[in-house]
């Protein structure tokens, strides 16, 4: 005879997550850097593995604080360069 099954939780598998990962993008290189006008700063990224016209502005304090690596080399390019203080200004 067959008995009534009873769901015990301490009997559950680890089950793989239904939801998917999030999707992980590498950073190739900062391209340029702005100033909006309400003073946030944002980074022009080209993306590892994407076409130039997949570039995309991102604000810097997240690209700061995921690739300060990335951020580092810019700002010791743009020294060398004697151009630290430049920083280009969006016009809308």
């Amino acid at each position: 005879m067959l008995k009534l099954y009873h769901d015990n939780p301490e009997h559950k598998r680890d089950l793989v997550s239904d939801e998917p990962e999030e999707e992980l993008y590498i950073i190739d290189r900062i391209i340029d850097q702005r100033q909006k006008k309400n003073g946030e700063k944002e980074y022009l990224i080209q993306w590892k593995g994407y076409d130039e016209d997949e570039n995309t502005w991102e604000p810097a304090d997240v690209i700061e604080m995921d690739a300060p690596g990335s951020v580092e080399d810019v700002r010791d390019i743009l020294d060398d360069l004697g151009e630290s203080q430049f920083i280009r200004t969006e016009l809308d």
